[in-house]
């Protein structure tokens, strides 16, 4: 009877964590989506869909802070490969302060292969802090570029 007990109580915990975990997950994926000041209709992040084959999913801190999370959809894999070879990884350019940073997290890092409907993140360090959770930033992957996208 008690080992009954601890496996329906292992049960019951599993259950809410996925259960957690599947909110948030739901939170962040429509973070940009939903947010007042941007529009990823509009004509220019289509734009930046043309030009690079992904789709931004949403810009967040995490690590204290101290990494700039940066997720992407790829819509045509063909077209992204092209973007991160020719062009490399995404940067940011914080609108406040005009810093740009583009460092990524792990130096020795490489990118994956890119699958179309995939969602991958690029982790880039947030020097001093100069990209805040509130703000605004411009993502910018070679020439093409992404303004006004807020960050969580």
């Amino acid at each position: 009877m008690i080992a009954r007990s601890v496996s329906v109580g292992r049960l019951g915990a599993l259950i809410g964590a996925i259960v957690v975990l599947a909110g948030a997950g739901l939170t962040v994926s429509r973070s940009l989506a939903t947010d007042a000041s941007y529009d990823p209709d509009s004509a220019v992040a289509r734009s930046f869909e043309d030009r690079t084959g992904v789709r931004l999913v949403r810009v967040a801190l995490t690590a204290g802070g101290g990494v700039i999370d940066i997720r992407y959809l790829v819509l045509d894999s063909t077209k992204a490969v092209e973007t991160f070879e020719n062009l490399g990884h995404p940067a940011v350019v914080d609108e406040d302060t005009g810093t740009q940073l583009s460092t990524p997290w792990m130096v020795h890092a490489i990118h994956p292969k890119l699958n179309d409907a995939v969602t991958y993140a690029a982790l880039l360090v947030n020097a001093d802090g100069a990209v805040t959770s509130g703000g605004d930033v411009t993502v910018v992957m070679g020439d093409a570029r992404l303004a006004h996208v807020p960050v969580s």
